[in-house]
């Protein structure tokens, strides 16, 4: 189960870019991006690259060149670029010890231990978020414990 928990954490990070969750966005339509977003080309001979948006979001550029994200079809080539934020191994180990805290197995008065042990607090707690304080930080998610256990739990 431990190495469950650090995978599911480790996995949950990748999620995560700006504070943001990279949840629910959709690609580009060639338009309404903003001009220095991140963004990646999904098609054409420069898929996979990663760039800047220009143009009003109609291109997305890197030092390789650039793409026109609409083609003459109307189709899309571009979506926003999903980067994935810098976790500490403190935070990290954080994170693991509040899933293992709250876990249904977990002893009672587990959730108190990790709070004092990493001098940690969960300020906001819901079905649709959580936001916890620890080392002079504020990290919120989109999701409370529940959904980010179904979110790395696997389905039969």
């Amino acid at each position: 189960m431990n190495a469950r928990l650090i995978v599911g954490v480790i996995a949950l990070s990748f999620f995560y870019a700006d504070g943001k969750t990279a949840f629910g966005q959709e690609a580009n339509n060639g338009g309404g991006a903003t001009d220095g977003a991140a963004c990646k080309v999904t098609a054409g001979p420069n898929a996979g690259k990663t760039g800047k948006y220009t143009e009003g979001g109609t291109w997305c550029e890197g030092d390789w060149g650039g793409t026109e994200c609409k083609d003459s079809s109307g189709n899309s080539k571009c979506s926003p670029a999903r980067t994935r934020p810098v976790f500490s191994p403190a935070t990290l180990a954080m994170l693991q010890g509040y899933l293992e805290a709250t876990a249904p197995d977990a002893k009672p008065g587990a959730v108190k231990n990790w709070g004092t042990k990493y001098k940690a607090k969960v300020l906001k707690k819901s079905k649709e978020s959580m936001t916890i304080s620890f080392a002079q930080k504020t990290l919120t998610f989109d999701g409370g414990r529940e959904g980010l256990s179904r979110l790395f739990t696997k389905q039969p």
